[in-house]
């Protein structure tokens, strides 16, 4: 888990309550969260970050902060362990299906071309949901630290992709009968 309030997530979840006060059974709330588990880095990562001279300390004296026996340097992104009250409550999903994660992407684009009134993409959908997500498999199967890939990554593209299109026009560009949507895609990748 990567946020510091966890401790009131847990209070809400598993206590029931909010600031020390109960929260009424009557009013029918149901509560869910989500949890990414930790990632660890190989040791071959671990070795080219050390060797690249970014501050990666290697030797224990040297690595205070850890989650459990794992040093946080060692981890792709920084976690905060989970009260243990609230482990009764975790369920493993595993990773996506590429087809699940498809219709995410398609979703994201249409919340983004909804609330940004681009409705001219809307006949790109499938083309740019298919694009997004071979960048996705290509930055999976990357075996280096860009390897980690998340929906959050896909929701930025499309964001920079719609800014991309609205610029386009002003920059008098050349595009050589480029479609604008496929330049900007293209940009934003």
């Amino acid at each position: 888990y990567t946020s510091h309030t966890i401790g009131l997530i847990k209070e809400v979840l598993c206590d029931r309550r909010i600031d020390g006060e109960t929260i009424p059974t009557d009013l029918r709330l149901q509560f869910i969260a989500a949890c990414n588990p930790y990632r660890q880095h190989s040791e071959a990562m671990i070795n080219k970050l050390t060797s690249a001279g970014l501050g990666m300390l290697r030797n224990e004296v040297q690595t205070r902060e850890q989650f459990g026996d794992i040093p946080l340097r060692d981890l792709v992104y920084r976690v905060i362990p989970l009260p243990k009250s609230l482990l009764p409550l975790v369920w493993d999903f595993g990773e996506l299906s590429s087809e699940a994660e498809k219709r995410y992407i398609i979703e994201i684009i249409h919340i983004h071309i909804h609330t940004e009134c681009h409705e001219c993409f809307n006949m790109y959908c499938d083309a740019i949901a298919k694009a997004l997500s071979s960048v996705q498999k290509y930055m999976r199967e990357t075996k280096d630290e860009c390897s980690f890939v998340s929906l959050r990554d896909v929701e930025r593209t499309v964001r920079v992709m719609l800014w991309f299109y609205d610029l386009l026009p002003k920059l008098n560009l050349n595009t050589t009968g480029m479609c604008r949507i496929t330049h900007s895609l293209i940009l934003s990748l």
